[in-house]
């Protein structure tokens, strides 16, 4: 082993191995260099960053410190725990009603219980995901599984390397699977209003299922793309994204697309509404659910606006945080829709959970109705 200096040149480590940061203090300048590079890409926007060469060529001529680099991952740590802790604080408001309306109303099929568990729990289950992977912490679960590996006969590898990798796989399927939930939820709401006219209704549909082919295709090509730039850094124990291809921006222009397709949809059908002032337009509106549409609207468009001005780091962080709030949105939309179907049959007095007064909610005296 020759030496540079007083820095010692070892080779860089294995990315596929376990890494204990707590014992090993091996830190070659290449080894830093190969960090600092792909951090840097970490940081860049996705313009800037379309044209860099990947991380085993030489590092660009500007690169990012280590400490904006871990400013990047703290705000991408804190961000996305922040939305996980959104959506569980909002799924203890709503948790009686869930088991009214959908677990334990005989009514509801199958189909309903299914995309209210993908919209539900799948989404609780992909953030959190997220939160650990990005904390660093399933290092030490690594080490702890290979400790249990050589006293258990039969062996389970788990590379870091193939972790990254395996994440990304289900974090990408997982999105365009809750993308074409929570679009046939809203779908479903705005056909009950164009019943009457099956022209429009059917055109919708149409057009539901070209966004859903369409976003699924464009996902899986975004996957291939970025598995060869989604690596573990031993230095910062994480998964980094060294670069973000603009084919992310195609999918999440597509979802923005149909949901502005929506919102037109709403306020032509309530402009279409006899009507004897604006007021009643207003009203119309609020009834057809327009203001979580808009609301669904303006969340994915934070997707779209991320993905084109952010940094990979940003873009992870908006889309999982917003993913939460989303799945907020439309769980509430699907409880308002199948409690209207309950009431409606037999009478029942429940409270609709599309209000943003929680007082409803949290009153559990209409259970025992």
């Amino acid at each position: 082993m020759k030496t540079r200096g007083h820095f010692m040149n070892i080779s860089r480590v294995d990315t596929c191995l376990p890494y204990n940061h707590l014992t090993d203090q091996r830190q070659s300048v290449d080894h830093q260099q190969w960090v600092l590079s792909v951090g840097s890409s970490f940081l860049e926007s996705p313009r800037a960053s379309s044209h860099a060469k990947p991380y085993s060529s030489l590092p660009p001529p500007v690169m990012a410190s280590e400490s904006e680099i871990a400013n990047t991952l703290l705000f991408l740590r804190f961000f996305t725990a922040f939305g996980l802790a959104s959506i569980a604080y909002d799924h203890c408001l709503t948790l009686g009603m869930e088991f009214k309306v959908i677990w334990m109303n005989p009514k509801t099929g199958w189909a309903s219980k299914a995309a209210f568990w993908l919209n539900r729990y799948l989404t609780e289950v992909i953030i959190a995901y997220t939160v650990y992977i990005f904390s660093g912490s399933y290092v030490q679960l690594n080490d702890a599984v290979s400790d249990f590996n050589f006293i258990w006969p039969i062996k389970f590898p788990i590379h870091l390397g193939q972790l990254c990798g395996q994440f990304l796989w289900i974090f990408g399927s997982a999105a365009i699977v809750f993308g074409a939930v929570t679009h046939s939820i809203v779908v479903l709401r705005v056909y009950a209003l164009w019943d009457q006219r099956t022209n429009v209704a059917r055109a919708l549909t149409v057009t539901f299922f070209i966004c859903i082919v369409a976003t699924a295709a464009i996902g899986i090509a975004c996957e291939l793309k970025l598995q060869p730039l989604f690596k573990f850094s031993p230095f910062f124990t994480t998964c980094i994204l060294s670069s973000m291809p603009r084919l992310i921006s195609v999918a999440f222009a597509v979802q923005t697309f149909f949901d502005v397709l929506i919102l037109v949809i709403t306020v032509y059908n309530a402009l279409e509404r006899p009507h004897r002032n604006h007021s009643e337009v207003i009203t119309s509106l609020a009834n057809d659910g327009f203001k979580f549409i808009l609301a669904i609207l303006f969340l994915r468009s934070l997707y779209l606006v991320t993905s084109l001005v952010g940094n990979p780091g940003e873009c992870f962080a908006t889309v999982a945080t917003c993913w939460g709030f989303t799945s907020i949105i439309t769980a509430r939309l699907h409880l308002r829709l199948d409690s209207l179907a309950l009431k409606a049959d037999a009478g029942s007095d429940i409270p609709l959970p599309l209000s943003l007064d929680h007082s409803l909610v949290r009153d559990s005296s209409w259970w025992d109705r």
